[in-house]
């Protein structure tokens, strides 16, 4: 039983980091996930490689294809806009309860949060996209909504595989880290028509 549970637990971190990298662009949509690069890439076996795949093809996070493998899931034209739609829906449904409950705490985690942001500003993409993250976590967490927070938080995922936007220019990266500076001020002055104006205005220029 306790071999069992390592196991579990083993595929489970996997998943994670995988879901993680695809996350922060490192694997592109349609990009195929040969066992062998993830093997080497996460110091994995190769059961535990193929659980962890079977698992992100069940979240919708991978496809696989007989005679091809696995490979990032591509989108279908109309994904996109679709997913824009439902994330503002979400996130803008979030306003009211993050601005009524965020504390202290939630806002010096937030300040931080936008702080490393704005220091991977010149840096990897990678870093940049992980303090994105981040930041956005520790917004929604606020809600004190943990269904709330995690589906915000896997459409989020879904959305940003393959997206650059604004990021491709020193400039569009510091506008996105300069409007979540604004969107902490906004929680603090408990200011809901302002959080909600900004995250119309983020999720737009994304």
């Amino acid at each position: 039983m306790a071999k069992s549970n390592q196991s579990t637990q083993r595929i489970e971190a996997l998943v994670e980091r995988v879901r993680s990298d695809i996350r922060l662009g490192i694997f592109e949509f349609g990009q195929p996930l040969r066992l062998i690069d993830l093997q080497e890439a996460y110091s994995a076996s190769q059961f535990d490689v193929r659980q962890a795949l079977l698992q992100l093809k069940a979240l919708n996070v991978v496809e696989h294809r007989q005679n091809f493998g696995f490979r990032v899931r591509e989108q279908e034209p109309s994904e996109p806009g679709d997913l824009r739609f439902v994330r503002l829906a979400l996130e803008r449904s979030a306003v009211p309860l993050v601005v009524a409950r965020a504390n202290a705490a939630d806002l010096s985690e937030m300040k931080v949060s936008a702080e490393e942001f704005e220091s991977h500003i010149e840096g990897a993409r990678q870093d940049l996209a992980r303090a994105n993250v981040k930041f956005h976590q520790s917004v929604y967490r606020a809600s004190q909504n943990v269904i709330l927070t995690n589906l915000i938080d896997d459409l989020r995922t879904r959305s940003y595989v393959g997206t650059t936007g604004r990021w491709r220019s020193t400039e569009g990266r510091r506008a996105s880290s300069a409007e979540h500076f604004e969107m902490v001020s906004a929680i603090e002055r408990r200011d809901p028509a302002e959080l909600d104006r900004l995250i119309l205005l983020h999720i737009g220029n994304f």
